[in-house]
């Protein structure tokens, strides 16, 4: 699965856990929810919708025993 960043410009996830970067150049785990807020679990606040610059999917999780497919 490759990991790229979408700009909120282009578009907005669905109500889901992510990564999000700000407008600081920092990421975070984050939220948004189906109200469209941005939430981050790292620091544990609320994100303006003017301070998250983009945002990708949290990658899938491990599985014991799988193997990364030479790059």
């Amino acid at each position: 699965m490759e990991m790229k960043w979408i700009p909120v410009s282009e578009r907005v996830p669905e109500a889901e856990q992510l990564i999000v970067f700000t407008t600081g150049g920092d990421y975070h785990m984050g939220l948004f929810t189906k109200h469209g807020d941005w939430y981050s679990g790292t620091s544990k606040r609320y994100l303006g919708k003017d301070d998250v610059v983009a945002w990708m999917p949290l990658p899938e999780p491990y599985r014991e025993g799988e193997v990364m497919p030479d790059a």
